[in-house]
């Protein structure tokens, strides 16, 4: 038996769809693009500290400089040899000899003058007070300026300082106000005597007797030193070197050297009398 047909006025059952499945493609950023890009820097004006110094200058370049060292001429190489052989300027090497050349006068000035310059830079040591004392002590040098108004007292210090051998030294007058003269040294007493005095004949006046302010000179004072000094039996003694009119200059030899350094015309005395006797030999 076959099926009735549906009713005309039934409504149509819907046909069923299904829609298809669809997945999105996958898409990655390029790194240059995920990457986020910073911002460039705003500078910030900074404001000047106050009193703020101002940038050092550029470093000065050095400046060469052209430094003349002084050569020593054949007459100072003469003189110092001559005293060194002397036993004097034990400290003067090559070093220190030319630094006492660079203290001389122009050699246009008179050797004399020259040999005095030479000395006292020598016995300055420099401006070390320690080592011109010790070469002051070890040669005795001695030296007088012509404007050195030093009184007799203070010169008998000098000079006896340079003597220490025979103590403590002073001046005194024996015999009253008008007597002689005297260097006193402990017991030991010698007559002060200067070239002037001894030139005088027995009935000769001295004229020096008629100044309110007699003077001692130097050569007498240390015609005492000597005399006391050969009291001791130091051989060496004060002898006066050739000087020029500004500056009057002693040191101690023994007397084979005096003798040498006479004739080599660098003591004043030549006269091997005069020398003999003022160095009290």
């Amino acid at each position: 038996m076959s099926s009735s047909p549906p009713p005309l006025d039934a409504p149509a059952a819907a046909p069923s769809f299904t829609a298809p499945s669809f997945t999105a493609p996958s898409f990655t950023a390029p790194s240059f693009i995920a990457q986020p890009i910073p911002a460039p820097p705003i500078p910030v004006p900074h404001a000047p500290a106050p009193f703020a110094k101002a940038p050092p200058a550029p470093e000065a370049q050095p400046v060469a400089v052209r430094i003349t060292v002084p050569i020593p001429t054949d007459e100072d190489v003469a003189f110092v040899r001559a005293l060194q052989r002397a036993g004097l300027l034990s400290e003067l090497d090559d070093l220190e000899f030319v630094r006492v050349v660079s203290a001389q006068h122009p050699r246009s000035v008179r050797e004399i003058t020259r040999n005095i310059d030479l000395l006292e830079a020598y016995y300055e040591g420099g401006g070390h007070v320690a080592t011109a004392s010790r070469r002051r002590a070890r040669d005795r040098f001695f030296l007088h300026r012509e404007d050195d108004h030093a009184s007799a007292p203070q010169l008998v210090a000098r000079l006896g300082a340079l003597a220490p051998e025979i103590g403590a030294v002073s001046l005194d007058r024996v015999g009253g106000a008008e007597g002689q003269l005297v260097l006193r040294a402990g017991e030991q007493i010698t007559a002060v005597v200067d070239d002037y005095e001894e030139t005088l004949e027995t009935n000769e006046i001295d004229l020096r007797e008629l100044d309110s302010s007699p003077t001692i000179t130097i050569r007498g004072l240390v015609r005492a030193i000597n005399a006391l000094l050969a009291r001791v039996d130091i051989r060496v003694r004060l002898l006066p070197l050739r000087s020029d009119e500004r500056r009057e200059v002693y040191l101690a030899f023994g007397v084979a050297s005096a003798v040498e350094l006479a004739k080599a015309e660098i003591i004043e005395d030549d006269d091997a009398d005069e020398l003999l006797d003022l160095g009290s030999w």
